[in-house]
């Protein structure tokens, strides 16, 4: 399983990338985790809004701030 974070330094990035690394230490998976800061890779996935979520290269979030455990249930979801 492969996650992208979306984001730049911005304050809910920063806070977005927290919660995916809280959300990763709770699953027993093997994850690949990239935070992706290149506003080209943005516009490739059609990103309008930071951060975006990315898992198995499809957008899953965007412009909107996940709670670990929403992240959690994106993961288990995408299995």
């Amino acid at each position: 399983m492969t996650i992208e974070l979306l984001g730049d330094n911005c304050r809910t990035c920063r806070l977005q990338h927290h919660n995916i690394t809280l959300a990763l230490q709770e699953i027993a998976v093997q994850i690949e985790y990239r935070k992706i800061d290149d506003p080209q890779r943005f516009a490739e996935y059609g990103l309008m809004s930071l951060p975006g979520l990315v898992i198995n290269g499809q957008l899953r979030s965007a412009g909107k701030l996940l709670t670990t455990g929403e992240i959690m249930a994106i993961l288990t979801e995408a299995r």
